[in-house]
């Protein structure tokens, strides 16, 4: 019997967005931490992109069920930094081995709101997510396996994006129910979904705040 995990997650370092572009590296989400004190509480470990807070509590990705590692939230967690930001691949899989898990498919977290109104920087932040987890799953001897972000409102990009995760052995295709104000049946993502199926991808479907 193979013990299969469908549904894990990484929580994204800082080090997964020295993959932008140049052109975009200068907008790239920035970690910070608040006081305690503040609405955020123990999930206190915010990214800052396009002049908002992520998660920002009250508007579009707001969800007290993010945090940073680093936070005071994370320090209740039992597994290591490296094993949830895949820095540390080994620690993951020994993990796997202490619960009997044979694999995982890996969701985000921070990219489980449509957070990013500049669709040209979504993409590039995706590419990015998609470059730091392809690699980090290839050290993993076939037992993680990860879903590609892809720019759905950016059809052309979008497109180019399936077929390079499919190159770098992506699992699927990972989307929310909505994306942004438009649902999963919009005619304008037909040309993801025809590059999907030719490759064999399935579209998987996380819940998430819109």
């Amino acid at each position: 019997m193979v013990v299969i995990d469908a549904d894990s997650h990484i929580m994204e370092p800082a080090a997964m967005f020295e993959h932008l572009e140049r052109e975009f590296y200068p907008r790239r989400p920035i970690a910070t931490f608040l006081p305690p004190d503040t609405p955020w509480g123990e999930s206190n470990g915010v990214w800052l992109l396009e002049g908002k807070m992520l998660p920002n509590i009250g508007g579009a990705g707001g969800r007290t069920t993010f945090y940073l590692p680093g936070s005071l939230r994370s320090n209740r967690v039992t597994a290591t930094v490296g094993e949830q930001t895949l820095e540390d691949v080994d620690a993951r899989l020994a993990a796997l081995d202490k619960y009997q898990i044979d694999q995982q498919v890996i969701y985000p977290t921070m990219f489980l709101v449509n957070a990013v109104e500049d669709v040209k920087l979504e993409a590039a932040l995706f590419r990015a997510y998609n470059s730091y987890i392809a690699e980090a799953c290839a050290r993993s001897h076939g037992r993680l396996h990860w879903l590609a972000l892809i720019p759905f409102r950016d059809p052309e990009a979008a497109v180019a994006e399936v077929r390079r995760a499919s190159s770098q052995d992506a699992a699927g295709i990972f989307t929310l129910g909505v994306v942004y104000d438009r649902h999963l049946t919009d005619p304008s993502f037909s040309p993801v979904y025809d590059a999907a199926a030719e490759l064999d991808l399935p579209i998987c479907v996380h819940s998430g705040v819109p």
